[in-house]
């Protein structure tokens, strides 16, 4: 059973820094850009427990416990976002929320952004994005 921790436009997530991303999967509908997510799903090194954050049109979201298998129904997909942006020996320095945007700050100065979609298409209304740090 999952809990929500956040729900909210701003807040800081605690028990992540100093760890690397064991797990980094977005559901996104299948046929959609691969960079607009519903949610997304984490696990950090030492830890069996999933995360989830999303956005809706007003929130932000961070809950912990549930599972990536309870949102694919056929008709969504999983994307491995530490594959597709090379993250697995990043460690994270803080996870927090500003304004909406759910921000992943890496040590190497990276940052992974959950905002909302600029696109006028977006089925879902939010994307990923990888900020290369200087």
């Amino acid at each position: 059973m999952g809990t929500r921790i956040f729900q909210d436009t701003d807040f800081k997530v605690e028990g992540f820094s100093g760890r690397p991303l064991k797990r980094l999967v977005g559901v996104v509908d299948s046929g959609e850009p691969e960079d607009q997510p519903y949610v997304l799903f984490l696990m950090s090194q030492g830890s069996e427990r999933w995360n989830s954050c999303f956005l809706d049109a007003v929130l932000a979201f961070w809950e912990a416990g549930y599972e990536p298998s309870d949102h694919f129904d056929g008709e969504c997909i999983g994307i491995d976002y530490l594959q597709r942006y090379d993250l697995s020996k990043q460690v994270i320095r803080e996870i927090r929320c500003v304004s909406c945007e759910i921000r992943f700050h890496f040590e190497s100065g990276d940052t992974l952004i959950l905002r909302r979609s600029a696109a006028p298409d977006s089925v879902t209304g939010s994307e990923v994005a990888l900020i290369k740090g200087v």
